[in-house]
């Protein structure tokens, strides 16, 4: 298969100490290997889109079948 996948938005930091927190304990608790202390960078990712080209009948296939998934205006 030779599909396609495109994901955009943004990212942003967190340096909230609560949510930090959370996510390390999630981490240990799933084995993740993780340094600790501050050398682990905590980000937000928003995905605004998301799309997929499918090239069902193989590479050469044009145009593929595409899916698009948009994020809902707030």
């Amino acid at each position: 298969m030779d599909d396609e996948f495109l994901v955009t938005g943004h990212a942003a930091r967190l340096e909230d100490k609560s949510v930090r927190a959370i996510a390390m304990a999630e981490m240990n608790a799933h084995r993740v290997k993780i340094h600790g202390g501050d050398i682990e960078l905590l980000f937000e990712f928003r995905i605004e889109r998301v799309m997929h080209a499918a090239y069902t009948d193989g590479p050469d296939t044009w145009p593929p079948k595409y899916a698009v998934w948009k994020a809902p205006k707030l």
